[in-house]
């Protein structure tokens, strides 16, 4: 599925590192400019390097595999996010039933799919948000030892190293100590992961503070016409074209209402349709958790501070994208897991309501 979501852009930034040139620095330029691959250069770069080893074997191999080996790459990420999920669910509500669903709905849903299966640095903060996730479970619920925060800690610092939507989970933090613990032991617990997760992050901000000025890569670059609020009025996105039918289809239904908020009625609409399907199960879920306070804080904190996050991102920047909800995929499929369950229709049902879209989509 080349150039969907900025594929080439991602790609750019693995073809740039893997030529042995040193972490770029981000200069803004307009899409129609023979620099626009750059765009990339404002993530930082632990997804790309990571993806470098791979990059090469494939060209080795055959000239133009690097880009398939890559990838595998996010196709890995995407099923060990899959399994960490699985054991998160397990752990807050000791069913398998539920961990199964979660699992389906961390693997299968449009938005996952496609960031774990092109090049993207998506598909890794999404791994690392699961495992810095998980590991907060498991302090939460006693199911740790001295390790434990400072595992936290890294993952949480792999995920900033990776993308910086992922600063959301920082006030998770915490949650890293039992409901019944004491409040020093709290505190040591809070101070452990934070001392361990500022060394690990302080490197990228000196980098950042050195090209930039700002604690953080691409601060004070001025976003690009086509993305501010003011000038987006009018514009015709979320239309993703391929010339195989199938491709299409699949596109065009993994592109949310969130995805691109402007576009044609009919495609806001039957994006719509899969999108209320799913807050439905999402309410329910959310219904059923708040009853278990030991597991809906932690829920409710993270998809909190990532709302919140959504919606200022929105006043400034008109690419409000649902992958800026990444860092909770796995706080969203637990939820939905729940309210699958809770509302117990039948199989078929949920077939119709999945399949719908698929169906009028190709007549659009």
């Amino acid at each position: 599925l080349p150039g969907y979501n900025d594929e080439p852009l991602h790609l750019h930034y693995v073809e740039h590192l893997a030529s042995g040139k040193r972490w770029p620095i981000f200069e803004p330029t307009g899409i129609d400019s023979v620099d626009h691959l750059n765009g990339a250069f404002i993530h930082p770069p632990l997804y790309y390097k990571s993806a470098v080893p791979a990059y090469k074997i494939g060209e080795f191999l055959h000239d133009g595999w690097g880009l398939y080996m890559v990838r595998l790459v996010s196709v890995l990420y995407g099923i060990i996010a899959g399994i960490f999920a699985y054991r998160m669910a397990y752990i807050l509500t000791n069913r398998r039933r539920i961990a199964r669903f979660t699992l389906a709905a961390m693997m299968f849903a449009p938005n996952a799919i496609v960031f774990t299966s092109l090049v993207s640095c998506d598909a890794l903060l999404i791994c690392l948000s699961v495992m810095t996730l998980y590991n907060i479970t498991l302090c939460r619920q006693s199911r740790s030892n001295d390790i434990r925060p400072v595992l936290t800690a890294v993952f949480l610092a792999a995920a900033v190293w990776t993308k910086l939507t992922s600063v959301v989970l920082i006030p998770l933090i915490l949650f890293c100590a039992p409901p019944s613990a004491k409040f020093r032991q709290r505190l040591i617990q809070v101070v452990k992961l934070s001392i361990t997760f500022t060394l690990l992050i302080l490197p990228l901000v000196i980098w950042s503070m050195a090209n930039y000025g700002y604690p953080y890569p691409g601060g004070g670059v001025p976003a690009q016409a086509e993305y501010l609020p003011e000038e987006a009025v009018g514009v015709v996105g979320g239309a993703v074209y391929h010339p195989v039918m199938a491709a299409k289809i699949f596109l065009r239904t993994a592109a949310m209402p969130f995805d691109s908020l402007w576009g044609s009625l009919l495609e806001k609409s039957i994006s719509a349709l899969w999108l209320l399907a799913w807050i439905i199960f999402l309410a329910m879920g959310t219904v059923v958790s708040t009853k278990q306070k030991n597991l809906s804080n932690l829920l409710m904190a993270a998809i909190f501070l990532m709302t919140a996050a959504f919606i200022f991102r929105g006043l400034f920047h008109f690419q409000v994208e649902f992958r800026t909800y990444a860092p909770i995929f796995s706080v969203l499929a637990i939820l939905t897991a729940l309210g699958y369950e809770r509302l117990n229709l039948p199989m078929w049902f949920y077939s119709v309501l999945w399949l719908a879209p698929f169906a009028v989509i190709p007549f659009l």
